[in-house]
């Protein structure tokens, strides 16, 4: 596509002035951009063999979520993600919209620490910190970390301390919320 300094247009803001190289945004930074993207978030000082639930549940709609986590860890720990999970109790961890001129709210139901009577299916695990000062995982890279999560389930997000030690942890859920055109 070829432009002209001479021919106004409103496809003009489309490209950069000083090279002409179209300007765009990925996909999941547009969910921000249209107030459709959320994160929530539970930091806890976890006992030797202690872990941290934090779990998400999905609407019985087509509006599905798009999610990735982004684990901190201060020492060794076991990571594991869980489908079709049941809980009680917890406390609800609000999700924080991140445009934050919306005040459109999530319709996934967000809850930290609960009591897990059945974890469900593993979907994933792995194995972090080794003994290292920290250890992240997760949101660095959202095609190949992003899940689409399955409607009207509770998913599980598990982080086991593997030290002798209290070990400082956090989870962190980061996702928007989007409905299939087709």
């Amino acid at each position: 596509m070829a432009i002209s300094v001479a021919t106004p247009s409103a496809w003009r803001e489309a490209f950069d002035k000083a090279t002409y190289a179209l300007n765009t945004v990925d996909y999941a930074h547009h969910e921000i951009h249209s107030g459709s993207s959320f994160v929530a978030h539970h930091i806890q000082e976890v006992a030797n063999a202690g872990t941290i639930n934090v779990t998400i549940k999905t609407p019985n709609t087509t509006k599905w979520a798009h999610m990735l986590w982004i684990i901190g860890t201060e020492l060794e720990s076991e990571l594991r993600f869980y489908e079709g999970s049941t809980i009680t109790g917890g406390g609800t961890i609000t999700p924080k919209n991140r445009n934050r001129n919306s005040s459109a709210v999530s319709t996934c139901v967000v809850m930290g620490t609960p009591t897990v009577g059945t974890v469900g299916s593993l979907l994933f695990a792995d194995h972090l910190g080794g003994g290292s000062a920290s250890a992240r995982f997760g949101g660095e890279n959202r095609a190949d970390n992003e899940w689409v999560l399955k409607q009207n389930t509770t998913y599980t997000v598990q982080l086991v301390n593997m030290t002798g030690s209290n070990n400082q942890m956090s989870v962190a859920l980061d996702w928007y919320e989007h409905t299939d055109k087709e």
